[in-house]
C-alpha cells in the first residue's frame, strides 16, 4: 500500500497564502490593463454611466468627421496658396518639382485621415498586449515563507514608519491614475487633432505631422512603461519586507522620472524644465502652426 505526504500546517499555510498573493498579483495586473485600456480610449469610461453622452463613441466620431471637414478646407486652401507661390510666383520651395508631389501629398494626408480610427485601435491593442506580455513575464511568487511574512507584516504595521511608508505607496499609486487619465484626455485631444497635423503631409518634409505622430509613439510607450513599473512595484510591496516596500516605493517613484531620464524617447510627466522649456514649448507650437498654414 502506497503511502501519501500529508503536508504539515505550516506548509499548507504557506501554500495557501502564495495562492493567494498569486491572485491578488493577477486581480491587480488585471484592473492595471483596465486601466490602460481606459487611457488609450477615455471615452470608454464613461460606458457605465446612465445618461452620460459627452465622450459617447457617436459624438466623438461626429467630431472627428467636423475636424476631417475643416482639415480638407483647410488642405485645400493650402494647396491653392502653395502652388500658386511656387508655380506662378516663383517665390516658394523648388518650382522644378512637379507639382504632383503636392497631389500625392494630398492623397495620402485624405488616406490617413480617413483610416487613423482604425489604426488607431490597432496602436491601443497592440499597446495592450505588449503591457500584458512583459507584465505575464514579471511571474509571482513560487512559495512564499509564512513566517517570514508573518514577521514582516508585524514589524511593517506596528511601526509608525512602516505604516507611513504604505501611505505614501497608496498616495502614489493614486497621484499616477490620475496622471494616467489625464494622459487619456492628452491622447483623445491628440487623436482629434489629426486632420489638421495631416495638413503637413502637403509638404515634402511632411510638416509637423512627423512630430506629431511621434509624440503619439512617444505617448503611448511612456503609458506602457509606467502601467509595467507600476505592476513591478506591487510585486515588492506585497513582499512585507520593509527593504523590498522601500523599493517598491522606488519602483512608482521611477513611474514618473524614467520619463524625464528618456525625455528624447518618451514623453516627459513631471514638471520642471523652468522658463526656458515654457520658451521651447512656445515656439514648437507656434512652428507647428506656421507649417501648417505653410508660411
Amino acid at each position: 500500500m502506497m503511502g501519501f505526504d500529508i503536508p504539515s500546517p505550516s506548509e499548507w499555510l504557506s501554500e495557501l497564502f502564495t495562492d493567494m498573493v498569486n491572485e491578488i498579483f493577477s486581480i491587480f495586473d488585471a484592473q492595471m490593463l483596465n486601466l490602460l485600456n481606459d487611457t488609450l480610449r477615455i471615452e470608454h469610461i464613461t460606458d457605465g454611466i446612465e445618461g452620460f453622452t459627452v465622450l459617447s463613441d457617436t459624438q466623438l466620431s461626429e467630431l472627428y468627421t467636423f475636424m476631417y471637414m475643416v482639415a480638407c478646407a483647410l488642405m485645400g486652401l493650402k494647396f491653392l496658396s502653395k502652388g500658386f507661390q511656387i508655380y506662378i510666383l516663383w517665390r516658394d520651395g523648388d518650382p522644378d518639382n512637379p507639382p504632383t508631389d503636392m497631389l500625392i501629398g494630398a492623397v495620402q494626408a485624405v488616406f490617413v485621415m480617413i483610416s487613423f480610427p482604425i489604426l488607431y485601435e490597432y496602436m491601443a491593442n497592440i499597446s495592450i498586449y505588449l503591457a500584458t506580455g512583459i507584465m505575464g513575464k514579471l511571474g509571482g511568487y513560487d512559495a512564499v515563507d509564512l513566517s517570514g511574512v508573518v514577521d514582516g507584516l508585524i514589524g511593517v504595521v506596528s511601526g509608525l514608519v512602516g505604516i507611513i511608508i504604505l501611505l505614501i505607496y497608496a498616495i502614489m499609486v493614486f497621484f499616477l491614475w490620475l496622471t494616467l487619465l489625464k494622459r487619456g484626455m492628452e491622447l483623445l485631444v491628440l487623436r482629434m487633432g489629426v486632420p489638421l497635423a495631416c495638413i503637413g503631409l502637403l509638404d515634402s518634409d511632411m510638416g509637423v505631422f512627423k512630430n506629431y505622430m511621434q509624440t503619439f509613439s512617444r505617448t503611448l510607450l511612456t503609458t506602457i512603461l509606467q502601467i509595467v513599473l507600476m505592476s513591478a512595484s506591487i510585486r515588492l510591496v506585497t513582499s512585507f519586507n520593509i527593504i523590498l516596500i522601500l523599493l517598491g516605493i522606488g519602483t512608482v517613484m521611477a513611474t514618473f522620472s524614467v520619463p524625464s531620464l528618456l525625455q528624447q524617447f518618451l514623453i516627459a510627466t513631471g514638471g520642471g524644465g523652468g522658463l526656458t522649456s515654457k520658451i521651447y514649448s512656445a515656439s514648437m507650437v507656434a512652428g507647428g502652426i506656421r507649417k501648417i498654414l505653410g508660411r
